[in-house]
């Protein structure tokens, strides 16, 4: 139901955010952490951390100050508007 509700690729995000709301509640209902509502009994998780689209030196930097704070994965984007006003490739 919540397709119909929130159609399509631009509420991607709202249905996600919606979903976890509901097992989370679910969970708290049953009075067991969300995680061992999956079977998990994990107390960590890896995650990443994104490297935005900049100057090619602040790219570096934040990557450089992102390891250093133990992200051990980058995700970086690419692509953007290049110094003369076109694309960048």
């Amino acid at each position: 139901r919540l397709g119909v509700a929130l159609p399509g690729a631009a509420y991607a995000s709202s249905r996600a955010g919606v979903e976890c709301a509901l097992l989370d509640a679910l969970a708290k209902h049953k009075g067991i952490p969300l995680r061992e509502a999956f079977g998990g009994k994990a107390t960590s998780l890896r995650t990443d951390i994104t490297v935005p689209i900049c100057a090619p030196e602040l790219a570096q930097s934040l990557a450089e100050d992102y390891a250093r704070r133990g992200f051990g994965m980058l995700k970086t984007k690419t692509g953007g508007r290049a110094r003369g006003g076109g694309i960048a490739s």
